[in-house]
């Protein structure tokens, strides 16, 4: 919006007489989409500061405000656990940072002792913990930290093929490091493995195919 005579318009158009002096301004920042986004004043089409006086001439002409976008980064943390979020920008990210469009943000996630990384939760998810978000759009998110439970990978191999030797504990935690769909899986079994930086064996993708089957039929 554009103030002319102390009044906003998203577009003001009237007959002025030749001579007549009239005021515009522009405020240097607008909120804009609820406050995720903010309108940044940059320049007007016949240049001079935010606040001028303007006389009108003796034929028609157009006065343009141009401004840029700038949109807020939240990162919050959630998942019970422990930790913080890292952000190359300064500010605090728990408050908002707003940022130039197309300007990428670097977070990074860090669980404290006793805690593990679950992914990122919200406008996007991701399971590393550093995480580039490119910021075309604003963007809210959560970086989840889990009080670190032990699962040895026997017992959720053994748990997945048909067995039970997990707990109901250790099944919900792996599910939040896992696909989050509220059941212990083939998914989360797999990215259990990849967590610990082990490879699946052909013996072993054979019995996960048929255990796949198995939650499909059920």
């Amino acid at each position: 919006s554009v103030r002319v005579a102390n009044q906003l318009w998203g577009r003001y158009e009237d007959v002025i007489p030749a001579g007549d002096q009239f005021t515009i301004s522009a405020d240097s920042a607008q909120d804009l989409i609820g406050g995720r986004t903010r309108a940044r004043f940059l320049a007007w089409s016949i240049g001079g500061p935010r606040t001028r006086v303007i006389t009108s001439g003796i034929k028609p002409d157009t006065i343009t405000a141009t401004f840029a976008a700038d949109h807020r980064l939240i990162a919050t943390t959630g998942g019970g656990g422990q930790g913080t979020v890292n952000v190359n920008r300064p500010g605090d990210p728990i408050a908002g940072i707003f940022v130039p469009e197309g300007t990428p943000v670097t977070l990074t996630a860090a669980p404290a002792a006793g805690s593990v990384f679950g992914g990122w939760r919200g406008d996007t998810t991701a399971a590393g913990m550093v995480l580039t978000v490119p910021m075309g759009r604003p963007y809210d998110v959560e970086a989840s930290f889990l009080p670190d439970v032990a699962v040895p990978v026997t017992d959720a191999t053994t748990e997945i093929l048909g067995g039970a030797a997990l707990s109901t504990v250790q099944k919900n935690f792996l599910d939040q490091l896992g696909n989050r769909n509220g059941v212990y899986d083939v998914g989360d079994f797999l990215a259990l493995l990849k967590r610990n930086g082990q490879a699946v064996s052909p013996d072993l993708l054979k019995q996960l195919a048929a255990a796949k089957k198995r939650e499909k039929g059920s």
